[in-house]
C-alpha cells in the first residue's frame, strides 16, 4: 500500500514545489522531516522503548532485522528506518501467523516499535 510521499528537502525550492504538485494531484499526504514544518499529514518519527525487551532467542532473521533497525535509528537516519520498519513488520506478521514467535512476543516487538 503506498501511504504518500516523503520529503526530505527544505520547503519552497523548486523540487519541493515540484513533489507538492503531485502529492495535491494523487491526493496523498506530504511527509516532511521534523525541521518544524508544516506537513499534509505526520512526520515519520523513529522510535525504540529501551524499557521493553525481547527474547534473546527470536528467530535470526529478525535479529538481524532489529540490529539494522538500531543501526538507522542510532545514525538518526529516520528515513531508512521508516522504509526498513514496513518490512520488519511484514515479517514479525508471518513468523506469527507461522508459529515462529508467540503473542507475547509480537506484543513485545510492535510496543518497543511504536505500534502499540
Amino acid at each position: 500500500m503506498f501511504y504518500g510521499i516523503i520529503v526530505r528537502v527544505k520547503t519552497g525550492g523548486m523540487f519541493f514545489l515540484a513533489v507538492k504538485e503531485v502529492a495535491e494531484r494523487w491526493g496523498l499526504p506530504l511527509f516532511l522531516d521534523s525541521s518544524g514544518n508544516e506537513t499534509n499529514g505526520r512526520c515519520s518519527q523513529m522510535f525504540i522503548d529501551e524499557g521493553i525487551g525481547l527474547r534473546e532467542n527470536l528467530p535470526e532473521r529478525l535479529q538481524r532485522d532489529f540490529a539494522k533497525l538500531r543501526k538507522y535509528y542510532d545514525e538518526g537516519d529516520w528515513f531508512h528506518f521508516d522504509i526498513f520498519f514496513e518490512g520488519v513488520e511484514a515479517t514479525v506478521k508471518g513468523y506469527y501467523l507461522a508459529g515462529k514467535i508467540s503473542r507475547d512476543d509480537l506484543n513485545s516487538i510492535f510496543r518497543k516499535y511504536g505500534i502499540l
